[in-house]
């Protein structure tokens, strides 16, 4: 029976989810947790100007970018090995708080410079702020794909998946908008935002993620490993080709940027600028592919990661040739189409070569191998370009070409293990 001190919350919900299937009412605290999410993680691109106005000096700043990162490549799956322990709704909200702490740490932290000044205090701070949150963030993603694999059936899941990856890009678009408009007030107003924000996320899931609003889940193919390892063909291609697509992402943004500098003649500021529409062109694009195209496409998940990341190569190898920078916008139009379609492509082939119980891991996998592949990709564009700019493209390019093909045989592979089984 519900009471009346319930039914505000009931009719919220019903207005809010008005319109979606049985798994998207049970997704939507998820979707919108994932929105809040990636733009707090999308502004902590204000860390450098952050670093300048508390007087941090570059060097450490590029150190606490670095650590982060690798805190969050390497716990992403350990917090999603331990997703049955823990329980999925419990580390989404491990998420969800520590984007809250670690963001309003962010904001006191630049509030408290400018009152007290700058100082080792305020170091040694940033620097635990800065390394804590993603140890705390990183729960997030995992936990989130293994209440996928819960919710959405082996039929539903390409869908399911291809929303999220939506609602993540969309947290993209909110924060490089959010930064243009808040950031003119203070470098505080955006972390406080996403303060706000995430706390709101929190209170949506632990009303909304419950389990009577869960699906059964099918039970796992017999064929599938009975446990998750790299070497397993169901495995690692996929993984490999979301290193591709992080390592492609990281040669597009700093490649155009040294283009638009070294050959067009733009000034830093304005290269930035460029770049900043450029890839918003790319994330709406992707957007609008992932809410209405991927998943209505009766493709298989397995062809469409193969020629998105063949179609991602040739115009990867196109860019080191571009002219005139007008060919940017129609070549990162496209890039935007092939960008949406591979990444829910990737999740949901590896999510359903896994069994359920490592559902959290695959997710954490998958999303710690597209960060090393913007690592790999930071440094392959820093290393090759001053030497060969055409020619960086052109590695980066035929590497994803040689990914594709690697991703072809580990899918034969698979194939015939499953027609012996």
């Amino acid at each position: 029976m519900t009471t009346p001190s319930s039914q505000p919350v009931s009719l919220l919900g019903r207005v809010l989810t008005a319109g979606l299937d049985r798994s998207g009412v049970a997704m939507f605290p998820v979707y919108v947790s994932a929105t809040v999410i990636m733009a707090g993680q999308q502004s902590l691109a204000l860390f450098p100007a952050l670093g300048r106005q508390l007087q941090i000096p570059d060097h450490v700043t590029a150190l606490l970018t670095a650590l982060s990162a690798a805190v969050t490549i390497l716990l992403n799956p350990w917090w999603g090995a331990r997703i049955e322990r823990f329980g999925a709704r419990a580390m989404l909200c491990l998420g969800l708080a520590g984007m809250a702490v670690g963001s309003a740490a962010f904001a006191g932290t630049l509030m408290a410079a400018g009152v007290v000044g700058a100082g080792v205090t305020l170091y040694v701070l940033m620097g635990l702020v800065r390394a804590l949150q993603p140890a705390a963030v990183s729960a997030f993603t995992p936990a989130a794909f293994s209440y996928i694999a819960e919710v959405a059936t082996a039929e539903t899941r390409a869908k399911v998946i291809s929303r999220y990856t939506a609602f993540v890009t969309l947290g993209s678009m909110a924060a490089m908008l959010g930064a243009a408009l808040l950031a003119h007030w203070s470098l505080a107003v955006p972390f406080l935002v996403v303060t706000i924000m995430s706390v709101a996320c929190l209170v949506l899931v632990v009303v909304g993620v419950r389990p009577d609003r869960v699906a059964s889940t099918p039970a796992a193919r017999p064929a599938m490993p009975a446990k998750l390892r790299m070497r397993d063909d169901s495995v690692w291609p996929w993984v490999l080709a979301s290193a591709a697509s992080g390592l492609l992402l990281s040669v597009w943004q700093l490649g155009t940027t040294f283009h638009l500098i070294d050959r067009f003649g733009r000034t830093p500021q304005e290269a930035a600028t460029t770049v900043g529409s450029l890839f918003f062109i790319v994330f709406g694009i992707g957007f609008l592919v992932r809410m209405l195209v991927v998943p209505r496409l009766k493709m298989k998940a397995d062809v469409l990661v193969m020629g998105s990341l063949a179609g991602m190569g040739v115009a990867t190898l196109l860019l080191g040739f571009v002219r005139s920078d007008t060919w940017l916008y129609p070549l990162f139009g496209v890039a935007g189409l092939l960008f949406g379609a591979v990444s829910p492509a990737i999740a949901t082939r590896l999510s359903l070569s896994v069994q359920p119980s490592q559902q959290g891991l695959a997710g954490g996998l998958n999303t710690s191998a597209a960060l090393v592949g913007v690592m790999v990709g930071s440094t392959l564009t820093g290393s090759a370009y001053p030497l060969h700019p055409e020619g960086m493209f052109s590695s980066a390019g035929a590497t994803v070409f040689l990914i594709a093909g690697a991703v072809a045989l580990g899918r034969r592979r698979e194939s015939r293990r499953l027609q012996g089984a």
